[in-house]
């Protein structure tokens, strides 16, 4: 039976990890428990079903985007930081290939509390000409809704003057 994720609304780093997840890359990770409940513990990613509940529990790290940086990085093997680009680049190599992640920074200058730099995050799914007419690395993302897009998000980011993009390595020999 192929696993089942809980519906989040707004749900970009869900729609990563579930893919991360599903592809192989990455098992649920609990640090050896047995979770009763969610987790803002940025060392635990996973969404389970309770049955004896009927609903769904997951680690922040699981569906927050800064979260899931926190984790990736902060976890071994987890994943590698391959630095920022602006996003007004039109490179069309985003620094990591198929199969990493990029988190997106809508307004760094922002004072957002500072804790929460990161608030989008998409999957790196390819290379060639993108669904806007890019060549290069493309994305596929949810919340808002993005298949095969130029990386940098250019064609539908209002912010792409201020926007700052992660590039994050996945090692998947988790």
């Amino acid at each position: 039976m192929p696993q089942q994720y809980q519906c989040i609304s707004n749900d970009c780093t869900a729609f990563v990890s579930e893919s991360l997840h599903s592809g192989g890359a990455y098992p649920f990770d609990t640090n050896g428990t047995i979770p009763k409940g969610g987790t803002s513990d940025d060392t635990q990613w996973y969404m389970l079903y309770q049955p004896a509940t009927g609903n769904y529990i997951w680690s922040s790290s699981f569906t927050f985007a800064q979260n899931f940086r926190n984790y990736l990085l902060g976890t071994y093997p987890g994943g590698w930081d391959r630095g920022t680009k602006p996003g007004t680049s039109l490179d069309a190599d985003s620094g990591v290939g198929t199969g990493d992640v990029l988190f997106y920074d809508w307004n760094p200058s922002w004072p957002d509390g500072g804790s929460e730099p990161y608030d989008h995050v998409n999957l790196v799914v390819g290379y060639g000409v993108s669904s806007d007419s890019y060549n290069g690395d493309y994305i596929d993302g949810h919340s808002n809704y993005r298949y095969h897009v130029f990386w940098t998000l250019r064609t539908y980011n209002a912010h792409v003057q201020t926007t700052v993009i992660n590039a994050v390595y996945v090692d998947t020999r988790n």
